[in-house]
Formats: structure tokens, C-alpha cells, sequence
């Protein structure tokens, strides 16, 4: 029986459109990092960055905070002194 050529290229089509939406799942994955991270912050509810405002005494007395409870819970001994 000789190949059916309307349907190999069929499955190669669908086969390239897969590849193409793996892609782009893998790109949104990123960029959804990329805002989690963005996110991440001293606890104001917006990042700092150097076009915004150097962080406050508040700042970084809560990324301490926050530090200290993640190695507290962690089991870590780390001198923050």
C-alpha cells in the first residue's frame, strides 16, 4: 500500500503546531516567573529598582524580618548582624 502523503503531512502539521504551542507555554512560564519575581519585594506591595526610590529603613527592618522566619523555619543558623 503506497503512503498516504495527504496524511503525513497531516501529522507533520500538527506535529509543528505542538512544538510551536510547547513554546509558547515555555515562554508564558517564564515571563510568569519573571512577574512572580517582580513581585517580590520588602513587603511596600511594589518592587524596588534603582528608576524608583532607594528601599527604606522599613524595608529592609521587614526583609529581615522575613529572612529570619525563613531560616528560623528552614532550620538555618544565619548570624544577621
Amino acid at each position: 500500500m503506497p503512503p498516504d502523503i495527504e496524511a503525513e503531512q497531516h501529522a507533520r502539521d500538527h506535529s509543528s503546531d505542538q512544538d510551536v504551542d510547547e513554546e509558547i507555554k515555555g515562554k508564558r512560564d517564564i515571563e510568569d516567573l519573571e512577574d512572580m519575581l517582580e513581585r517580590m519585594n520588602a513587603g511596600t506591595g511594589c518592587a524596588v529598582t534603582a528608576a524608583n526610590t532607594r528601599p527604606s529603613l522599613e524595608d529592609v527592618q521587614a526583609l529581615k524580618a522575613r529572612l529570619k522566619a525563613l531560616a528560623d523555619a528552614t532550620g538555618l543558623q544565619i548570624d544577621f548582624t
